[in-house]
């Protein structure tokens, strides 16, 4: 709900399809004003790979760009992955024309003031996702727990 926006201490976006997972949500009026009028941290979570016909080609510095011009505004923080995968993953989304995203940190790092990028994908899963522990520790250092 908006008022939750409203008093978050912290809005992550994403991951997630980009122009069809988290875009529409932008879409909304009420909630891209609320994000952007928030006091909160605006923490950014990239994909950690592309998607065949919807961001082919894209760095992370393109999703980036994208959630910036939808939004309306800027995130202060954005976390990308720089860690490898198994062949067996690489194989399996480059059969569906996708390759993982690349953190391009010079480009990033005009665009966000807090970059943060580490290895955050799971290393012995068949598909592409995010480890949910190392994630929780990027996000929220332990010093801030």
């Amino acid at each position: 709900s908006i008022r939750a926006i409203r008093r978050a201490e912290t809005i992550i976006i994403g991951p997630g399809d980009l122009f069809t997972s988290l875009i529409p949500n932008l879409l909304v009026p009420d909630f891209a004003r609320a994000v952007r009028e928030s006091e909160a941290e605006k923490v950014y979570i990239c994909n950690l790979m592309t998607k065949h016909g919807e961001t082919d080609g894209f760095k992370a510095s393109d999703f980036v760009n994208e959630i910036h011009r939808y939004l309306g505004g800027r995130v202060d923080r954005v976390i990308v992955n720089n860690g490898s995968f198994i062949p067996e993953v690489l194989k399996t989304y480059a059969e569906q024309r996708s390759e993982p995203v690349l953190p391009d940190r010079a480009r990033l790092t005009r665009l966000v003031p807090n970059v943060t990028i580490e290895h955050l994908n799971l290393e012995d899963d068949r598909l592409a996702r995010h480890d949910p522990e190392r994630l929780v520790r990027t996000i929220f250092p332990a010093d801030e727990l």
